[in-house]
């Protein structure tokens, strides 16, 4: 039974399908790995975008710095009012003295040609500070001044502890941005005679990311936008200048100024394309703060979403700064591997389905061929084979064995009364009564006819006896040929170790089976012997 084709067939079906996973999982590897290196590179470029945008803001505001730290007309009315703040002992968030608000209107006044160009050049916020870190005179908020910054504005405070230039992305109240902050000294004085003695504030240029959204899509063919955190918010920001923030389409933890760009048609329409399950992934990764990114398919073509955490002067992530761009070389690829997958999964269906109709082809036409189209026992070719295989075993463990033939008695006159199909019946539930009541490993075979035969394994010769009576009696309980029970004639022989094969037991079975229907049939004949010692009847 070896080398069947059927099963060299399902063997190399196994390897074909072996083949299909590891090529598929290398397919899906690969993808993995290309769109992860696209993801790093995007952040990568991002991160470059955003650094180089800035600094050409960083150069600006230390030119103006520059400009402006020495020009009495800027400095003269910061130092009179820190000098009456100093005189009279006020703190930070008490009500402004006379010499304060007059000292505010003269330096509003002094800095509104300086304001509209800053304003066009892209800075939003201009914004002096007293040495105690209180807000003196907002230029893009003047009625906003006295409140206290050192909690909410690192940058305000470090610069006027340190005396030195900071700057950093910072929430304020009124807007968020990058800020640099730059101390004052009084009457300008030189970098190398500064002291607390000569500080009199400090001065902030600020850039809102609306600006540097608008010159970094001037240059680049993205989609940009800043959201900040929620939370940022609500603990920073004036109650009256909160409503302005509008909700992020991507999270409802993040906001956004509604003039940065989500609520355009292009995020909108890429936020409704994200599955519920992709959200949810982005708003987590959000809330842990990662740097990562995401390829969403969409109708308009394959889009890149970056995300880039934004995080303020003592390093903690307060929002993002994300980008939106077309990617049509990711969606090629995503097609590709798809198509690539689809043929191998056809492929594989294809050679699985014809491989296993085969297999089943196969192994019917096996058992086909050693089963009894009829009783579905074994044939008399299975049954040479399995006598062969239980001898062997014999030989090895010096068992005992015995060879069953019985035959129905008249079974002629069965078909000749009652028709051949039903004696067809009668051989049938012969069969299933002989399944029945032996063991599992014993072998039942039709051997032609109605003359069926048994090997009983590894069983005394007595005992074999004993299981052919109660066959013989339960043949007749189970089988009819209309009328009353059937009967059947038995010959038993003791399969012995020796050199005698198949022919020589079933010689021996054969004879006493005869002998037992010359005796009068319905009986189990185990111990005569034929004439002249003769194998054969």
């Amino acid at each position: 039974m070896k080398g069947q084709p059927y099963r060299r067939i399902g063997y190399w079906i196994t390897v074909l399908l072996g083949l299909y996973v590891f090529i598929s999982a290398s397919t899906v590897w690969q993808q993995r790995r290309t769109f992860e290196t696209e993801y790093t590179n995007a952040l990568r470029i991002l991160e470059q975008e955003f650094v180089t945008i800035l600094a050409g803001y960083e150069t600006a505001a230390r030119l103006i710095y520059d400009e402006y730290q020495f020009r009495a007309d800027f400095l003269e009315p910061i130092a009179r009012a820190t000098r009456a703040r100093q005189s009279f002992g006020i703190q930070p968030g008490s009500p402004p003295t006379e010499f304060e608000n007059q000292a505010r209107e003269q330096l509003y006044a002094t800095l509104q040609p300086i304001y509209r160009r800053l304003k066009s050049l892209g800075f939003r916020q201009l914004h002096v500070h007293m040495p105690d870190n209180s807000s003196f005179l907002r230029m893009h908020s003047p009625e906003d001044f006295g409140d206290d910054l050192a909690e909410v504005r690192s940058t305000v405070a470090r610069a006027n502890q340190e005396l030195t230039f900071v700057r950093g992305f910072e929430e304020g109240r009124v807007f968020s941005g990058y800020r640099f902050v730059m101390p004052l000294f009084e009457h300008g004085t030189q970098r190398s005679a500064r002291s607390a003695h000569t500080h009199i504030g400090s001065v902030e240029l600020g850039v809102g990311f609306d600006t540097l959204i608008r010159d970094l899509g001037e240059l680049f063919d993205k989609h940009y936008n800043f959201v900040i955190s929620r939370r940022v918010v609500k603990s920073t920001v004036f109650p009256e200048h909160r409503t302005y923030q509008k909700e992020w389409c991507f999270s409802p933890d993040f906001l956004q100024d509604p003039d940065i760009s989500c609520n355009a048609p292009r995020g909108e329409r890429l936020s409704s394309s994200i599955s519920s399950r992709q959200r949810l992934s982005i708003r987590e990764r959000l809330n842990a703060h990662e740097r990562f990114a995401v390829h969403v398919p969409h109708r308009d073509g394959d889009q890149l979403l970056t995300f880039l955490p934004v995080s303020n002067l003592e390093g903690t992530v307060v929002g993002y700064f994300t980008s939106i761009e077309q990617k049509p070389a990711l969606g090629t690829y995503r097609r590709s591997v798809f198509m690539i997958l689809s043929i191998l999964t056809v492929a594989s269906l294809l050679i699985g389905v014809l491989g296993i109709q085969f297999i089943r082809q196969g192994r019917t036409l096996e058992y086909l061929a050693g089963h009894d189209q009829l009783t579905g026992l074994f044939n008399r070719r299975m049954f040479e084979e399995l006598f062969r295989r239980a001898r062997a075993e014999q030989s090895r463990n010096e068992g005992s064995m015995a060879l069953v033939v019985l035959d129905i008695d008249h079974f002629k006159r069965i078909n000749d009364r009652r028709g051949h199909i039903y004696g067809d019946r009668v051989l049938v539930d012969l069969a299933q009564t002989l399944n029945e009541h032996v063991r599992a490993g014993d072998v039942v075979g039709r051997w032609g006819g109605e003359e069926f035969i048994i090997l009983l394994k590894s069983i005394h010769y007595d005992d074999a006896v004993r299981v052919a009576e109660n066959l013989r009696k339960a043949i007749p309980e189970n089988c009819h040929d209309g009328t009353k029970g059937v009967t059947a004639s038995f010959g038993i022989a003791e399969v012995t170790l020796g050199e005698e094969g198949l022919e020589h037991f079933v010689g021996l079975a054969d004879w006493r089976m005869y002998r037992a229907k010359a005796l009068g049939r319905n009986r189990v004949v185990s111990d005569s012997l034929p004439p002249a010692n003769t194998s054969k009847h």
